[in-house]
């Protein structure tokens, strides 16, 4: 069973959990609470050279982001 929690009408899944091309916002590292990214990325897939998720940035096409297994991300939200 994935591992969901309800916040502000949106999803709180863990990144194994999303399917390929849905667009997310990425726990804060530093924030506590239920802080998440303003930036939307777009999740490309698992890395097996880095053994991370790929997040694709949707503002900057030359910027990507890598997440390790186990990462909180909001989905469900209005973009």
């Amino acid at each position: 069973m994935a591992a969901k929690r309800r916040v502000e009408n949106t999803e709180v899944r863990k990144i194994q959990d999303v399917p390929k091309g849905e667009y997310v916002r990425v726990k804060h590292r530093l924030a506590g609470g239920d802080g998440f990214t303003k930036k939307v990325y777009k999740l490309v897939g698992f890395d097996r050279s880095q053994r991370q998720w790929t997040l694709d940035d949707c503002s900057d096409i030359n910027f990507c982001v890598f997440v390790k297994t186990g990462t909180l991300v909001q989905v469900g939200f209005t973009y």
